[in-house]
């Protein structure tokens, strides 16, 4: 697969059920994280998702 769209698109597929599962419940350390990453954040700042290769 040379697409970088479609295999960007398949590894999403890929992770979605554990994503789900995660995301419903997450658990108190990742809380913990998201609240300290929230907190560091100025008023209005923007957070981009570059992704992994």
């Amino acid at each position: 697969m040379d697409d970088p769209t479609a295999r960007t698109t398949a590894g999403y597929d890929r992770i979605a059920p554990v994503f789900a599962t995660r995301s419903e419940t997450p658990d108190a350390a990742f809380l913990a994280f998201r609240q300290r990453f929230a907190t560091a954040l100025p008023t209005g700042g923007r957070v981009a998702d570059l992704g992994r290769r």
